[in-house]
């Protein structure tokens, strides 16, 4: 079973809202949880930031996030138009 785990999540509303769900089943699903261990070690990686979006109120930003999830942020990932382009193109 894994004693960390990483929460990918972008800083958009309904994500926050699944990556809360999906804390939730970590701290009472898990294998380390029905076995009454120590609960997973929880940590947050933030995908697709872009601060221009968060100041025109069309994302949430780092805090928001933070605040909403109480977990420790391990990264920020920015938004790239590049790999947006390449995902609806199917290039790797």
């Amino acid at each position: 079973y894994a004693e960390e785990a990483i929460v990918t999540t972008n800083p958009e509303v309904s994500s926050v809202r699944d990556s809360d769900r999906i804390l939730g089943i970590l701290d009472s699903k898990s294998l380390r949880a029905e076995q009454g261990l120590e609960p997973v070690k929880q940590h947050l990686l933030l995908t697709r930031y872009n601060p221009s979006r968060v100041t025109q109120g069309e994302m949430l930003s780092v805090e928001d996030v933070e605040e909403i999830l109480h977990i420790p942020l391990l990264g920020v990932i920015p938004e790239s138009q590049a790999v947006l382009n390449a995902s609806n193109k199917g290039v790797p």
